[in-house]
């Protein structure tokens, strides 16, 4: 099989703009929507006012007001539709080929508009070019939300806003200037100048960067790295690229994990994430934008100047013109308050002063329908149509379009901002619908309606709105996760303008965390065998999923070397090549490592004196976590499963399936027996289980599901009366997806408690906790001193350490197969032993190659972690002969052994020291450790050579019991354990033989006749 090859030429990508200069082009694309946008929302005000128009449509008279105001209307009918489309295919198509997609059906609708000659076309056109505007305004803000650094999210789309309004203020000036002109192009050019706006989208959008979440979301890591670092200007393997990256991972799992389908999430109200109640923020703020008034005002301005206040034809224009240009300027003045004030303020104080504005337009309108001067009165309310502009355009005008992108998870973002999109366009729709005909039938008290709709409004955005300024769209994520009030105002932080400290924090640490990686400082977390970098004590902190530190103080931990062959190697004469040889131990201790014997010792002592207080104290201080009961009712059980996703459960199921039907084969090998050695003397032996047994299932970074798998359905099918399961929370949340295999594997009770104090009081029991007789399962460092201390008083599977991979590869292996599979395992923590025996050089030299390339350029999510593990303990060593291959492969005792070669069954009678055997290229340790069925709780650091891993044969005591029926065979044993004892100087354990030879065979016993 021929080796597969990257490439390390990586062109430079979008003309080599970087920074502020890549993020300006991703503006000019976004911000050129939305002025088309705007351009689109007032080119009717002054199209249906022109004579011509009203006659090629034949639309003239007062009995054609419905027929006017549906035509109109009928463009944000479209719209909706068109954000239906981006909620349906937005999230496969991506932001830019769904903005592409939407200006060119724009682009039909703009041709049908400005070429019509009757009414139905004109309707056909409307609704074309709303479908194409829906698409594009439900994802423009989604693309410059997520491609903008956070300082700039918020101004940016709020610039957009902005100009939406340039465009709106261009077309009333170019209406108004054509109105001198008449006929039909006073009508067709404004119509038909929308190519302007369409041409610069059709020039931009297709060069520029893909939202780099959207990228990761759909699994490519490489292109969204680079893109990241496009828009940081910084390095790929940058620590603030990495962080962000691993940040946006993290969301992308957990909300996979916990992810609500759509029928769901009316019935359980949302999920951990509360999705419903962010989409029903997102979409709401388009609603209090469109039933706040704006559109009244941007399609029928100059009619109401004219029909409500009286004005000419002319001067309704120019007021109409004038105002967009006053619009603007407030609109400007959003883009320096959005950060300072936040999304809640400017909401509020732009929703207030609509308020004011129509209540003051209403007493005006009244008394000039009353009134002998009503003239002064209706000229007085246009200021207060001027002022209502610049009160929307400072708050309501962009927020509503920011908000549903920042509220929103990132799986839901696409839906949340389409949801959002179709709410504004069909009450867009209605509002527009309904205008021409409340100002006709019941005139000034039309403006009571939006008075009061505004005033409504104001309690809704106070207390049930969280501010989004100065959050990362993570943030927002992680403040959902933790199960916030409805009535925000009880949470400081959720209304706080300032980016909370808390994401401040644990957006340093990630940092830190990824520089640590970069720079080889990676933390270890010590001899835990499937760790995955879990915490150091307990499980991460609420607001801390990546980097790990004790409470006392921030300290980092000295590297434990995993073990090496060395000590177990004899001198021979094999010849060795080193292709890559592991690098020197460190000899460097950091001077503020922490004593993991003494801090396990003090947990285990504080939880055996006094009990549950001290595991609620521990819970509380290392996870966060102090819940009335640790044990999950079945209540608590039923909702985690319901809240998986169906193909989660389902594969849970097919997993433990073949997890059983391979732990039942082992135990059928286990027989039962009795022998009768001699005439009346039966011996026999039974595989009695144990009583009660505690699993441990890792949380942390990577859930550990199949860690239920491996201990908890293992033990019940060895027949295990009483299994406790105990896993950590997640960020204060219970791990469904955990407790779901656990529930499933069979575990007879649940705790959501982590760390050492969880295995202490699984071992030693507590007034709420009971006693187990032997712990399972892998954990962090600390779990695994913890296991350590406790062995004697319970039993344990196994010591553990770093994870480990051998492969044994001959000329036939491809190279690409061995170093994806090296990293596969490299990925587990930065002290991974991956090392690769060959016979081929070649193959050596193409693996060291091609492990370097995937590393680099193969967007690997986790190539921090397993590139610092391959450059210090990866080994690439060449033999001349498939003897050596086998001799040196025995003495590494590995934990993982995959066998690359012509006929890689021979390693069956060939080795005898492994963990687990991977027996060709088909299979891999990935398989072994996620689904296959054998167990992964494997021996590690070259304890190989003499034990096995995890299987039912750990839950089992193998116990003998022996009865002699025969008083003469009894006899006969007495004389022989009489002689037998003497031999060893035990004289009593002598006279109990001497008992039964007098009984049964009549000797003379000397010490019998004296008692």
């Amino acid at each position: 099989m021929s080796s597969m090859t990257v490439s390390n030429e990586i062109k430079k990508p979008y003309f080599g703009l970087t920074g502020g200069w890549l993020t300006f082009w991703v503006t000019v694309a976004c911000a050129t929507d939305m002025s088309l946008f705007g351009y689109d929302q007032g080119v009717f005000s002054g199209v249906v006012i022109t004579r011509d128009f009203l006659e090629v449509h034949d639309l003239v008279g007062p009995e054609k007001t419905k027929t006017l105001s549906t035509v109109t209307a009928i463009y944000d009918v479209g719209c909706f539709f068109g954000a239906i489309v981006a909620f349906t295919i937005g999230e496969q198509l991506g932001r830019k080929k769904a903005i592409l997609l939407g200006t060119t059906i724009m682009a039909v609708g703009a041709v049908l508009q400005a070429a019509s000659f009757g009414l139905a076309q004109m309707f056909v056109g409307r609704i074309v070019l709303g479908i194409g505007n829906g698409i594009n305004t439900a994802t423009a803000p989604i693309w410059q939300t997520e491609t903008s650094q956070l300082k700039w999210r918020g101004k940016l789309v709020i610039f957009e806003m902005m100009m939406n309004i340039f465009g709106f203020c261009l077309v009333n000036w170019i209406n108004y200037g054509l109105s001198f002109v008449g006929g039909s192009i006073a009508w067709r050019f404004p119509l038909a100048f929308q190519f302007f706006f369409l041409i610069i989208l059709w020039s931009t959008t297709p060069w520029l960067p893909e939202s780099p979440r959207w990228l990761i979301a759909h699994g490519r890591q490489e292109e969204a790295t680079v893109v990241l670092s496009c828009l940081e200007a910084k390095p790929i393997d940058d620590p603030f690229v990495i962080a962000q990256r691993n940040e946006i991972e993290y969301s992308v799992r957990y909300e996979r994990e916990n992810a609500t389908r759509w029928r769901d999430l009316w019935k359980k109200k949302g999920n951990d994430s509360k999705t419903l109640r962010r989409l029903l923020l997102g979409a709401g703020s388009q609603f209090m934008q469109q039933f706040g008034g704006i559109n009244i005002m941007s399609y029928y301005l100059p009619t109401v100047l004219m029909d409500s206040v009286g004005l000419s034809d002319t001067m309704a224009r120019l007021l109409a013109a004038c105002n967009a240009l006053s619009y603007l300027v407030f609109s400007g003045l959003a883009v320096l308050l959005v950060e300072r004030m936040g999304r809640r303020g400017l909401m509020l104080l732009s929703t207030f002063g609509q308020f004011f504005c129509f209540l003051v337009i209403t007493i005006l309108l009244r008394f000039s329908r009353v009134s002998d001067s009503g003239e002064k009165y209706a000229s007085a309310s246009v200021a207060f149509f001027f002022l209502y502009y610049g009160a929307f355009g400072i708050g309501m005008l962009g927020v509503p379009w920011l908000y549903p992108t920042e509220i929103n998870s990132l799986p839901m973002r696409t839906k949340g901002a389409a949801v959002a999109t179709a709410t504004d366009w069909i009450t867009n729709f209605v509002v527009v619908e309904i205008t021409p005909i409340g100002i006709k039938n019941i005139d000034w008290k039309f403006w009571i309606v939006w008075t009061v709709t505004n005033a409504a409004f104001l309690p809704i955005l106070y207390f049930l709105y969280p501010e989004t300024a100065n959050r990362s769209l993570e943030d927002m994520d992680e403040y959902y996760r933790s199960n916030p009030p409805l009535i925000v105002t009880k949470d400081p932080d959720a209304i706080c303008r300032r980016r909370p400290q808390k994401y401040v924090q644990r957006e340093e640490e990630e940092i830190e965390r990824a520089a640590a990686a970069v720079d080889k400082r990676a933390l270890s977390v010590g001899a835990v065998e499937h760790a995955e970098w879990a915490s150091e004590i307990g499980e991460p902190k609420a607001a801390n999923r990546n980097f790990y530190t004790l409470d006392i103080s921030r300290i980092e931990y000295p590297r434990l070397q995993p073990l090496t062959p060395e000590p177990y190697l004899k001198e021979t004469n094999m010849a060795r090549q080193y292709l890559k040889p592991r690098a020197a131990p460190s000899d460097q201790t950091q001077s503020h490592a922490v004593d993991v014997s003494a801090v396990v010792e003090e947990v285990i002592s504080a939880v055996r004196a006094d009990g549950d207080a001290a595991v609620r104290k521990y819970s509380a201080k290392f996870d966060k976590w102090a819940p009335d009961s640790f044990k999950l009712s079945k209540a608590d059980i039923d909702a985690a499963i319901a809240i998986c996703p169906e193909q989660t459960i389902a594969d849970i199921k097919e997993v433990q399936r073949n997890v059983r039907a391979f732990a039942e084969a082992q135990k059928n090998s286990l027989k039962d027996f009795e022998i009768e050695i001699q005439p009346g003397v039966h011996l026999g032996q039974k595989n009695v289980p144990i009583n009660t047994v505690g699993a441990y299932i890792p949380g942390g970074r990577y859930p550990l599901l199949a860690s239920a798998h491996m201990t908890i359905l293992t033990a019940k099918v060895a027949g295990v009366k009483h299994v406790i399961g105990c896993t950590p929370p997640i960020n204060g949340e219970i791990p469904h997806s955990t407790i779901a295999a656990m529930h499933l594997a069979g575990a007879d009770e649940i705790f959501l408690l982590g760390g050492v104090q969880a295995v202490a009081a699984i071992a030693v029991g507590t007034e709420t906790i009971r006693k187990v007789d032997f712990l399972a399962g892998p954990g962090n460092r600390f779990v695994a001193e913890g296991k350590r201390q406790l062995f004697g008083e319970v039993g344990i599977d196994l010591f553990a350490g770093p994870t480990e991979i051998l492969i044994l590869a001959d000329e036939t292996a491809d190279p690409f197969t061995v170093a994806t599979d090296l990293i596969s395992q490299a990925e587990h923590g930065p002290d991974t032993p991956a090392v690769l025996i060959t016979t081929c050089p070649k193959v050596g030299r193409e693996t060291i190659d091609i492990v370097n390339k995937l590393l680099s350029v193969s967007g690997l999510s986790t190539a921090d972690v397993a590139k610092v593990s391959w450059d210090a303990f990866g080994e690439v060593i060449v033999v001349d002969t498939m003897e050596e291959l086998w001799e040196l492969g025995d003495h590494y005792a590995s934990e993982h052994v995959q066998v690359f070669t012509k006929s890689p069954r021979d390693a069956l009678d060939r080795m005898s020291n492994y963990g687990a055997l991977f027996l060709g290229e088909n299979t891999c340790v990935s398989y072994g450790d996620k689904v296959i069925g054998t167990n992964h709780v494997l021996p590690t650091r070259t304890t190989a050579r003499y034990t096995g891993g995890l299987w039912v044969g750990k839950y089992l005591k193998t116990c003998t019991y022996q009865e002699v029926t025969s008083p003469e065979a009894s006899g006969k044993l007495g004389r022989l354990c009489g002689r037998a004892a003497r031999a060893e100087r035990f004289e009593a354990h002598a006279r109990s033989g001497d008992l039964r030879a007098n009984r049964h065979m009549g000797d003379d016993i000397e010490w019998i006749k004296k008692v």
